[in-house]
């Protein structure tokens, strides 16, 4: 089995599985918005990694190089994109290399849930964090970043 067939089988399972727990799918990603922020989990030989960035952050990146029109391109640029920005690595999994396609399916059905919880639990965080700090409910949007220095949610008064 070469490369192009044996990338094939994955990406058929990680799409079915990543489905079910809200990502879509484009090459060699995973991602979804959520929050105001994207993340993105990166498939690579034996291992995934799930990074995240605030969503404002590849906007302002495309503003500042005067090419504002990928704002209007599909939202896997943010992932795939030479010109976009890397988010934070906030988790990392080994997945197991198998052309078995029940095998595949079984690892990716223990990695994408542990994913979609680290998601669950940053968005949880944010909310709380920042509910506790702002008197209005509206507030939460501007006043909530990721501190990409830090790895921490950090309240943020632009």
């Amino acid at each position: 089995m070469n490369d192009k067939e044996y990338n094939k089988i994955t990406a058929d399972v990680r799409r079915n599985t990543s489905r079910k727990y809200g990502f879509r799918q484009s090459s060699y990603i995973n991602f979804k918005a959520e929050g105001g922020y994207y993340f993105c989990m990166y498939f690579l030989t034996d291992e995934v990694r799930l990074t995240v960035k605030p969503m404002y952050t590849d906007e302002l990146w495309w503003k500042i190089w005067d090419a504002s029109e990928n704002n209007k391109k599909p939202l896997s640029l943010r992932g795939t994109g030479a010109y976009s920005l890397s988010g934070q690595v906030l988790a990392s999994f080994e997945i197991l290399q198998t052309i078995d396609r029940s095998k595949l399916a079984d690892c990716f059905e223990r990695v994408i849930p542990r994913m979609r919880e680290t998601v669950s639990k940053l968005c949880t965080n944010c909310v709380e964090t920042v509910s506790k700090q702002c008197r209005k409910v509206d507030e939460y949007e501007k006043n909530c970043h990721f501190c990409l220095d830090c790895r921490h949610l950090t309240r943020l008064w632009l």
